[in-house]
């Protein structure tokens, strides 16, 4: 009976983290029982002894662990990438959003600002803080004029404009 209920339920389970529509979670559940079903038996068939349900059900968890940690929507491994980049985006976000508020508040557009002016008004660590510097000069946003010493580009300081416009109507 065990077997019998893993057997129905692991390869829907494993389904159903790769899609969100009914018939194609069917369709991968099916996929998913018969890769399941032909290795336990080969498995079960090249040694002695070995039973063949067990090897089945055991096929199948492979094909759920699988699917639990690549899947790409609802996978553990997907999940930590997107948080990553998101992590990322909203760190270059509030980077440029105080290199803008700082320029903001001196009415001075191009002032260039230091590391540790840019951490006192943003605290994050350096190590953070010089990784999201490096990206934003990459992407053009900001320019070092001097060593350390950071200020937006014309379009850094567009896309800073609209992030800090951005956020203004989020709080109001």
């Amino acid at each position: 009976v065990v077997l019998m209920a893993a057997l129905l339920v692991t390869p829907a389970a494993a389904a159903r983290y790769w899609t969100n529509h009914l018939v194609t979670m069917l369709l991968v559940a099916a996929f998913f029982g018969a890769v399941s079903g032909a290795m336990g038996t080969y498995i079960s068939a090249s040694f002695s002894r070995m039973p063949t349900g067990p090897w089945i059900v055991l096929c199948a968890a492979g094909c759920f662990a699988l699917s639990f940690l690549f899947a790409p929507e609802r996978g553990w491994l997907g999940r930590l990438i997107r948080a990553r980049n998101m992590e990322r985006r909203s760190a270059e976000e509030n980077v440029l959003k105080t290199l803008y508020q700082a320029g903001e508040e001196r009415h001075e557009w191009d002032t260039a600002q230091t590391l540790s002016e840019l951490q006192r008004l943003r605290p994050m660590a350096l190590h953070r803080l010089q990784g999201t510097l490096r990206r934003l000069l990459r992407h053009g946003w900001v320019t070092e004029p001097s060593h350390e010493a950071y200020t937006l580009t014309e379009s850094g300081f567009q896309r800073a404009a609209a992030i800090t416009r951005r956020h203004r109507l989020w709080e109001t």
